[in-house]
């Protein structure tokens, strides 16, 4: 009897687990939106760098290789990725200060209602 329901309840324990509301592979929409924007508009290989976003989930969506970068957008920062190859840079558009300086320096690619993702070949 014991064993029995040792057994009921492992199984239960396992079913319960997958169909609980969270899992750990899933991103968020808004997350999930950028990727598939991006992968849409990048070309093969291109690098991608965050500015102030601490995880690496968009570039895992993306598939891409990439920075996560702190808060410097200057101009002298986007000229050495740019020559370490990175062909777009992401912005939070909570990080207002970011959007707006790259805003008046490159193009923008792509952009979401959380993020925008700007075009480092557009920066001269």
């Amino acid at each position: 009897m014991a064993v029995a329901a040792v057994l009921w309840v492992a199984a239960m324990t396992t079913f319960v687990r997958s169909v609980s509301a969270h899992n750990w592979y899933e991103i968020d929409y808004s997350r999930l939106r950028i990727c598939e924007e991006l992968k849409a508009v990048l070309p093969p290989g291109a690098r991608v760098g965050f500015v102030d976003y601490g995880s690496p989930d968009i570039l895992f969506c993306t598939a891409r290789k990439g920075w996560l970068l702190d808060a410097d957008v200057s101009t002298g920062r986007l000229r050495e990725l740019r020559a370490e190859g990175a062909f777009a840079i992401v912005v939070e558009r909570r990080n207002d200060a970011a959007v707006r300086q790259l805003e008046s320096v490159v193009a923008p690619l792509v952009h979401t209602r959380e993020f925008v993702a700007f075009r480092l070949d557009s920066f001269n």
